[in-house]
């Protein structure tokens, strides 16, 4: 009855056999050349020199893709456990040396410990805005974050670190704030009762000027509806 999927489906199973006899040879430490060789015999029929060449160049990224995979997994683990980059270096060479470079290793490092800083920067960043918001002062946070992180943070990361909280929290807070006003400015309440109510709930981070600066864009913002200008 010959192939009914007109030919797709042995294709597919022959690129899939040629791949895994490929990675077979390849990690048996067979050159290219012989790799080469051996396909073009058994599939020259139905593969061109360049499908060939292709395959192989497949068949290599594939097994280099899993090898450096492993590697960015032990490195992360060696650092985890408080290996230095030079030992590290030094023992992925005498693990991988034949099949990585020096610079794919040190790559893999560089990646690992900016895994590791960005991991550590947002378990910082969460501690730091849980304690903002505990009403702890920022001293109060230097003092802490150095305490707990100081030997893997500069001073000038930590504060670097409790200035974007800082931030973040006033976003935050502002976002709030303009979300109550619009709401008691469509409830009809007015400016004056709005400003009484915010200082009362929120004096204690917001200047009368920020509040009565808050209102009146809020105000200027109702005034240019897009409803407004098309009438």
């Amino acid at each position: 009855l010959g192939d009914p999927f007109g030919g797709a489906l042995s294709a597919y199973a022959t690129t899939d056999a040629v791949q895994q006899m490929i990675k077979d040879n390849l990690a048996q430490g067979m050159s290219e050349d012989d790799i080469f060789a051996m396909i073009q015999e058994q599939f020259g029929e139905t593969m061109s020199d360049d499908d060939i060449m292709n395959a192989i160049a497949e068949a290599q990224q594939g097994i280099y893709d899993t090898m450096m995979e492993e590697v960015q997994n032990l490195v992360a683990e060696k650092l985890a456990e408080g290996m230095s980059e030079a030992d590290i270096l030094a023992f992925i060479q005498e693990q991988y040396g034949e099949q990585i470079t020096d610079d794919d290793i040190q790559t893999a490092i560089s990646t690992a410990l900016d895994d590791q800083y960005t991991a550590l920067m947002t378990e910082v960043q969460d501690l730091i805005a849980e304690k903002l918001a505990e009403g702890m002062s920022e001293q109060e946070i230097m003092d802490l974050i150095t305490a707990q992180y100081g030997d893997q943070m500069s001073p000038d990361d930590i504060q670097t670190a409790i200035s974007t909280a800082l931030d973040n929290q006033y976003t935050s807070l502002m976002d709030e704030v303009n979300a109550r006003i619009a709401e008691e400015l469509a409830e009809g309440m007015s400016e004056a009762d709005i400003l009484a109510l915010i200082q009362t709930e929120y004096g204690g981070v917001l200047s009368a000027d920020d509040i009565e600066a808050m209102i009146a864009d809020a105000i200027a913002g109702i005034g240019t509806t897009p409803t407004e200008d098309a009438l």
